[in-house]
C-alpha cells in the first residue's frame, strides 16, 4: 500500500510525493537524502491519505503539475502558512 503525502517548507514550497513508508521518507527529505527537497527544508508534513489505486492521485497530479499544486493541493488540502 502506497501513501501520497504532501510537504511545504517555511518558504511556502510544495512536494507531492507517495511512499510506501511514510515516517522514512520524511525523515529522507529533512536529512538531504532527497535531491530536490535537500536545500529547502525543514519540511513538515502537510496531509497524507493511503492510496489503494497505486498512485493514481500521484499521476493526475505530477501529469499537470503546473496546475496541479494549486488545484491538488487547494481542493484537496488545508495548508496552514
Amino acid at each position: 500500500m502506497a501513501w501520497v503525502y504532501v510537504i511545504q517548507n517555511a518558504e511556502g514550497r510544495i512536494y507531492i510525493g507517495m511512499t510506501t513508508d511514510l515516517d522514512r521518507r520524511l525523515v529522507d527529505h529533512n536529512s538531504g537524502i532527497s535531491k530536490w527537497t535537500k536545500y529547502r527544508g525543514p519540511w513538515k508534513l502537510v496531509w497524507n491519505q493511503k492510496d489503494n489505486r497505486n498512485g493514481d492521485r500521484l499521476i493526475v497530479a505530477r501529469e499537470n503539475e503546473s496546475r496541479a499544486r494549486s488545484s491538488f493541493i487547494g481542493n484537496t488540502v488545508r495548508l496552514d502558512n
